[in-house]
C-alpha cells in the first residue's frame, strides 16, 4: 500500500493525487447515488486525511513531517493515523493492479472480492471494539467468496458444495474464517487460527433438562460447519 503506482513506485502522496488512484472511484458520489451535493468519495477522502493530521498534529512523527516537509504526510505516515475503516476507503480507491498487489499479500487473487472481503473485515472489528455481541450475530458485510477469491483452497469449504444463503453469509463464522486465512496467508504468518480454536471450544454450552442437545452452539447459532476443528485452515 505504500507504493500506489507501478509507475511512480516511490511517490509518497500518490495517495492524495487521482492521477495514480482509479478515477471511476474517485469520482463516485459521496453518500451513494441519492446524495443531493456535487462532493465526491476523492473529496470526501482528501478531508478524512486534512482532519486526521490536524487532529494528530501532535504526535512525534506529524510533528516531524509538519516541520521538516510541511504537509500533506506521506502514504506510510497517514496510515499510521486513519481507522480501519478508512483504510478500506483507500483500498477502494486504488487502481485494480494495484489493489491485485496488495490482495496477493493475503492469499486473494481477485481484486474485486478482496475490496468486498475487506469490508466484512471492518464489520467484524467494529463489532469487537464497540463491545457488541459475535455471538449469534449477523453481521452487517456478508462474506462472499467463489472459487476464484484465494490462492488456496483453505476457505473452499465457505462454497462448497453449493453457495450459502444470505444468512449463512453474514454468520460470525464466515468472517473468522477470512480473517483467519488472511492472516496465515501473509508472509508474517500468525496463530490466530489457533487461538480461535482454543476461544471457541472454551464458550459454556446450555443445556436445558430433557433435551437432546445444548441450547446454543457455534454449529447452530454462528454458522460453524460440522468438523469445522478438523478443516486445514484451523491445523
Amino acid at each position: 500500500m505504500y507504493t500506489l503506482d507501478c509507475e511512480e513506485p516511490h511517490n509518497p502522496k500518490a495517495h492524495l493525487d487521482p492521477q495514480f488512484l482509479d478515477q471511476q472511484a474517485c469520482n463516485r458520489p459521496a453518500g451513494g447515488k441519492q446524495s443531493r451535493n456535487n462532493r465526491t468519495a476523492f473529496d470526501v477522502w482528501q478531508d478524512t486525511c486534512q482532519k486526521t493530521t490536524r487532529d494528530n498534529r501532535h504526535e512525534d512523527f506529524v510533528a516531524h513531517h509538519r516541520e521538516k516537509y510541511g504537509t500533506p504526510l506521506p502514504v506510510w505516515a497517514i496510515v499510521e493515523l486513519l481507522s480501519f475503516g478508512n483504510l478500506a476507503h483507500l483500498v477502494n480507491m486504488l487502481k485494480s493492479t494495484d489493489r491485485r498487489r496488495v490482495a496477493s499479500k493475503f492469499g486473494i487473487k481477485n481484486d474485486y472480492h478482496f475490496t468486498s472481503l475487506n469490508w466484512a473485515m471492518v464489520g467484524l472489528r467494529n463489532t469487537c471494539a464497540h463491545g457488541s455481541r459475535l455471538f449469534n450475530a449477523r453481521l452487517k458485510h456478508r462474506v462472499e467468496v467463489s472459487p476464484t477469491t484465494g490462492v488456496s483452497n483453505l476457505i473452499g469449504h465457505l462454497f462448497q458444495p453449493t453457495r450459502p444463503s444470505r444468512e449463512l453469509q453474514s454468520t460470525s463464522y464466515r468472517a473468522f474464517a477470512i480473517l483467519a486465512y488472511f492472516l496465515r496467508s501473509h508472509e508474517v504468518g500468525s496463530d490466530w487460527h489457533r487461538q480461535l480454536v482454543t476461544c471457541i471450544n472454551s464458550l459454556p454450552l446450555i443445556e436445558l433438562t430433557g433435551a437432546s442437545a445444548p441450547l446454543v452452539t457455534p454449529e447452530s447459532n454462528m454458522g460453524f460447519p460440522r468438523g469445522w476443528e478438523s478443516l486445514d485452515l484451523w491445523q
